[in-house]
């Protein structure tokens, strides 16, 4: 049995439109019509003649660049993917770190942590290769734990009660994080994790609901070739009229 950490109790980019979007390709595939619609309901369409082969009819999570002729990024909106983790972003020559967020619920205004980490898809084989983002809560603290006999200062969740816990904590069960054991303390502990979970290069499986990751399983038997299933992640429509 792997190690298992202790958790502690108590106590954007300069890309152009971006979101869930209905995609729908001409009959010779030499244009899309991308239709975003806002969390407000309103729908913005854009017509490309560049897009990635692999994109098909039906509903997709995408991000235009800011001249709203390129894709910067796109996949599937819903669905299971089988991936492995390609780095945690960071500026050229510096190393990752959490970033502070601030947000307000009911009137109350907060801040916290967060990173990313980006998945490459493995599995189905029509989207093998694509990229997509995974964003985690920064929910690591330090706790005091016996190490071959002497008290040191290793890594502990935080924020026991948190769904976004819960999801940290299924990230790194599925990657093997964990595997070498309790890892020392740090302030920014991203460096370190990176390196243990890309020397892994661990498969694992995410569910994605309208464009978020929502769930993470990790794969029995992660050395073994992953066998490709059929998805329904773009169902058909009508061809665009164009």
């Amino acid at each position: 049995m792997s190690y298992k950490p202790q958790t502690k109790r108590g106590q954007g980019s300069f890309g152009g439109p971006s979101g869930i979007a209905t995609i729908a390709l001409n009959k010779d595939r030499s244009k899309v019509k991308v239709t975003i619609k806002s969390k407000e309901g309103e729908e913005s369409s854009y017509i490309l003649t560049e897009f990635p082969q692999y994109l098909e009819n039906g509903t997709w999570y995408v991000r235009l660049n800011q001249d709203k002729d390129k894709f910067l990024s796109a996949y599937p909106a819903n669905g299971m993917l089988t991936v492995k983790v390609n780095k945690f972003p960071a500026p050229e020559g510096e190393e990752p770190t959490p970033k502070l967020k601030e947000a307000n619920y009911e009137g109350k205004a907060y801040s916290y942590q967060q990173f990313t980490v980006l998945l490459d898809v493995v599995s189905p084989e029509k989207l093998k290769g694509v990229t997509l983002p995974l964003t985690l809560r920064y929910h690591f603290d330090e706790m005091t734990e016996e190490i071959k006999g002497k008290p040191e200062q290793v890594v502990a969740y935080s924020h026991p009660n948190s769904k976004y816990t819960s999801l940290l904590m299924d990230f790194c069960d599925a990657v093997g994080f964990w595997d070498k054991g309790p890892m020392p303390f740090k302030p920014n502990i991203l460096p370190a994790m990176q390196r243990r979970v890309l020397a892994n290069d661990r498969k694992f499986q995410v569910v994605i609901k309208d464009g978020w990751v929502v769930t993470i399983f990790a794969i029995d038997n992660p050395d073994e070739d992953t066998k490709e299933e059929e998805s329904a992640f773009a169902p058909d429509v009508e061809e665009a009229p164009f």
